[in-house]
């Protein structure tokens, strides 16, 4: 009974560990932005890309069209802390966008929950 309840713990420890890897592995592709707008609404996408343009909306709003080689797609980024202000987002800087997609005027956008400044604009 001993050695039963030892190798279960050890294929249990084992297969969490598998887990653990896959689901690492397996959210470190970005999407390309074709991808992400044939995606349902809420989805999570992670996509990479240059900024076109950026616009302040509001005092905490923000407004970015965002470019690959494959299209381009409008990100809105709600956030009190103003991260675009604090760091040096600006048109042409290349960029990873974390968030969800949404649809506004039949259109495909992100509701970004996180944008991280990958190379600054040359």
């Amino acid at each position: 009974m001993e050695k039963l309840l030892k190798a279960a713990l050890i294929l249990s420890l084992l297969g969490i560990f598998l887990l653990l890897l896959l689901s690492s592995a397996l959210k470190n592709t970005p999407s390309s932005i074709n991808e992400a707008k044939e995606l349902p609404e809420y989805e999570k996408v992670r996509v990479q890309g240059k900024i076109l343009t950026l616009r302040e909306a509001s005092p905490n709003f923000f407004i970015l069209k965002v470019a690959d080689n494959t299209g381009n797609i409008s990100v809105t980024l709600n956030s009190k802390k103003s991260l675009l202000k604090q760091k040096s987002f600006q048109e042409k800087s290349l960029v990873e966008i974390r968030g969800k997609i949404s649809f506004y005027k039949n259109e495909t956008q992100i509701n970004a929950d996180k944008i991280i400044l990958l190379e600054d604009a040359a």
